[in-house]
């Protein structure tokens, strides 16, 4: 929730940010979220779930270093919750600054642009939407994302890559 919180700029008036309401919402939002939270470990505690073989995600892998004292950090639930929150947050902060610079670049290059939104339209005209599926019948559009993140980064410290024109073992 973005919103301007008195108290964060001057904190002898942070009475306000109660009166305005603006704490009631960020309590709501939190226990929202921690229930959120415990809901997906429970999911993955279920002795019934579905699990694919060999595979985990991170929340599994979570529960098994609590499980197993693997670590040492005493994990407990409210700790793998802050870790999925940070994770998720990360998410969104990264993707968020990826759209923006896409769409800095398309105003920037309005015949790129215009080429994109003509792929987009016409793709919708068959579907009436376009969802992640459909990346593969949009190469440009596709082109226009991965030249986005090869130009502006959203983890700026990752190191460019380069092909090989050798083949390379692995662990040998």
């Amino acid at each position: 929730m973005v919103s301007f919180y008195f108290s964060d700029h001057f904190p002898a008036v942070s009475w306000l940010d109660k009166v305005s309401g603006l704490l009631g919402r960020l309590r709501k939002n939190c226990r929202e979220l921690d229930v959120f939270y415990e809901q997906l470990i429970d999911e993955h505690l279920d002795p019934a779930r579905q699990k694919s073989a060999g595979r985990q995600d991170i929340i599994d892998l979570m529960i098994q270093l609590k499980d197993q004292n693997a670590s040492s950090l005493d994990l407990s639930w409210d700790h793998i919750k802050a870790l999925r929150m940070n994770l998720f947050v990360a998410g969104t902060d990264t993707v968020a600054a990826a759209v923006v610079w896409a769409m800095t670049g398309l105003m920037l290059n309005p015949a790129v642009m215009k080429k994109a939104q003509t792929e987009i339209r016409q793709f919708i005209g068959e579907k009436g939407q376009v969802d992640e599926d459909d990346i593969r019948n949009l190469p440009y559009l596709k082109a226009v994302v991965l030249e986005t993140l090869r130009l502006y980064p959203p983890a700026p410290l990752l190191f460019r890559t380069q092909i090989l024109d050798e083949d390379c073992i692995l662990d040998g």
